[in-house]
């Protein structure tokens, strides 16, 4: 289909982008050989979206972005990064 093929190149495009999802992922990492405290570590990482195609195919991931102004990224913690690509991948394609 030549559509989804269209959709697939723009996603994670950040050039056409006009939505910006930061996806936050902590890691719990042991400190010293005797496994007493956590250290808690944060990787973020940006995915690019288009809000018109979130509205017609993922109504509540679009409902999340409702008051962002396409600059600030729109925080995410409760899901792992490669997760949230496969999401939005599944979205676009």
């Amino acid at each position: 289909n030549p559509a989804s093929s269209i959709m697939l190149k723009l996603f994670d495009d950040e050039k056409s982008a006009d939505i910006v999802f930061e996806i936050c992922d902590q890691q719990k990492a042991e400190s010293e050989s005797d496994g007493k405290g956590a250290k808690i570590s944060t990787a973020k990482i940006l995915y690019h979206a288009h809000r018109l195609i979130l509205q017609h195919y993922s109504p509540e991931l679009c409902a999340l972005c409702t008051s962002s102004d396409g600059i600030t990224p729109i925080i995410i913690t409760d899901v792992k990064p490669e997760v949230f690509r496969h999401l939005l991948y599944y979205v676009y394609g």
